[in-house]
């Protein structure tokens, strides 16, 4: 399992690809960084038929980057959206120190994870960390408090 190992955008793909039953899809080439042979391809497909999965503003998905704390709460904020669970609960951000560290693209869904409490402050609740990378364990608690709120 790797608790420690830090997660990368492809397994992050699978892991919500799998937490959702791994439906039957058509592979389709979304970015030109992921290809049809790729073990991952069809979790990336999936989110990207489903509004999880954006991908950069470059047009690549970067499926070996080490995926970001602020980037998971988006997409899960998207993909709880997507299974039509209430997502209007928000926090306010400014008591941690780094705050205005969270990118504009994931203010909002940093603003319900923290309010719904599926991610927290490090180091005493004084920083989010929303750049950081994830490792294997922290996804792992995160969406085992998904599955708590939401099932």
């Amino acid at each position: 399992f790797k608790p420690t190992a830090n997660l990368v955008r492809a397994e992050f793909a699978m892991v919500l690809y799998r937490v959702d039953g791994t439906e039957a899809v058509d592979f389709e080439s979304n970015f030109p960084d992921v290809t049809e042979d790729s073990w991952y391809a069809l979790a990336v497909t999936w989110g990207v038929n489903h509004g999880v999965i954006h991908g950069y503003s470059n047009g690549y998905f970067g499926p070996a980057d080490q995926i970001q704390r602020q980037q998971v709460a988006l997409m899960m904020f998207r993909y709880a959206q997507t299974m039509g669970y209430n997502t209007d609960e928000r926090a306010s951000l400014d008591s941690y120190a780094d705050c205005g560290n969270v990118d504009e693209f994931a203010q909002e869904a940093m603003e319900w994870a923290v309010a719904v409490g599926l991610i927290s402050g490090k180091y005493d609740q004084t920083v989010l960390d929303p750049r950081g990378s994830m490792s294997r364990a922290e996804c792992a608690t995160i969406l085992s408090r998904f599955t708590d709120l939401y099932q």
